[in-house]
């Protein structure tokens, strides 16, 4: 009786459903893809990603945050370089859109929760489409909508690749950009007009890395775990920015932006995308970002983001143009009136 009690506990638990906390890795993965006439990857490739790896935690560490990105690597920590052979010919690359050579490489990488850094071996340019050579273009994963993994291009005989060129590239994975506020950095210069690019990271790019899940042990539910099947689901937050509120134009300079955004977990920080950063306070679901009108002008659409405490990402494409052409002009108000207009 006992032996089939024992038994039937044991049969209990494996049977039924189990929930419990595992940690998932989002990793930065380097793929190094060979045309047929390419040269083989060298020790190089390997070389740089570690550098970019230091270059982040060198800047992480000014801003007193002790952390940088995961990066795949082997038990002996060196780095881990895929080797994709390409079908056709450096020349035929050079012509064929990049969205033709991305079908090559999620034949074999497709994994979520990746940013995967793919070395064009032996092109100088990618094709985008837009008619523009660019050196690296950063791709959204065309498997899932998660905001957290992707595909970024990097063509290796371009003249400026290296450290810098990956970071930067890596950089827009993160979701970094640099603001009309900022000060040149990494990402480029926000303003334009002094044409210099650093290896710094700004205060407010180093706050969002912070919170990221690439820079962090991310929580994983796994439930369901039985005889023959583990079926793993993210405790993840889907955050939401759900109202875009008028623009308001401050004695025709100056142009107040607001959005509001769901919350489950406290809010971290928002960002509108080459246009300036806003951090949360704990009660708070409201980002608000002042802006020149005549920087303002030069932008038809873009991003506006938002981040939890969790590193859970939202974003929501915005048309400026039209949000700008109906905004309220608001004259002669003082500050604190103009902080109780919601």
């Amino acid at each position: 009786m006992r032996k089939f009690i024992n038994v039937f506990v044991l049969l209990a638990i494996l049977l039924l459903p189990i929930k419990a906390d595992a940690r998932l890795t989002f990793t930065v993965r380097t793929i190094y893809f060979q045309p047929n006439d390419a040269p083989a990857p060298t020790d190089r490739i390997a070389e740089l990603m570690k550098k970019v790896q230091n270059l982040y935690s060198s800047e992480m560490n000014q801003h007193s945050y002790r952390k940088t990105f995961r990066l795949e690597t082997d038990k002996s920590g060196n780095v881990v370089v895929h080797t994709i052979e390409g079908k056709n010919r450096i020349t035929d690359y050079d012509e064929i859109h990049s969205h033709e050579i991305l079908k090559e490489v999620t034949d074999k990488f497709r994994e979520p929760n990746n940013i995967y850094i793919i070395i064009l071996g032996g092109l100088r340019q990618i094709n985008d489409g837009s008619g523009t050579p660019r050196c690296h273009i950063h791709m959204n994963s065309p498997f899932t909508n998660d905001a957290h993994d992707g595909y970024i291009m990097i063509a290796s005989e371009c003249s400026s690749f290296g450290v810098l060129s990956i970071a930067q590239a890596l950089g827009s994975g993160f979701d970094l950009s640099n603001h009309i506020t900022d000060k040149p950095s990494l990402m480029g210069d926000g303003t334009a007009r002094t044409g210099i690019s650093t290896e710094s990271l700004t205060f407010y790019q180093a706050r969002w890395l912070n919170k990221h899940r690439y820079f962090n042990d991310v929580r994983w539910k796994i439930t369901n775990l039985t005889i023959g099947a583990r079926v793993s689901q993210p405790i993840f937050d889907t955050l939401q920015i759900y109202k875009v509120h008028s623009f308001y134009v401050i004695d025709k300079d100056i142009v107040r932006i607001r959005f509001t955004c769901s919350r489950k977990n406290q809010l971290h920080q928002a960002q509108i995308s080459g246009l300036g950063w806003a951090e949360f306070n704990a009660s708070s679901n409201t980002a608000e970002i002042i802006v020149e009108k005549s920087y303002l002008s030069n932008f038809q659409e873009t991003l506006f983001l938002v981040m939890d405490i969790e590193g859970n990402i939202g974003k929501l494409e915005v048309n400026i143009a039209y949000m700008l052409a109906n905004a309220i002009e608001l004259k002669l108000m003082t500050w604190a009136f103009l902080k109780t207009l919601r």
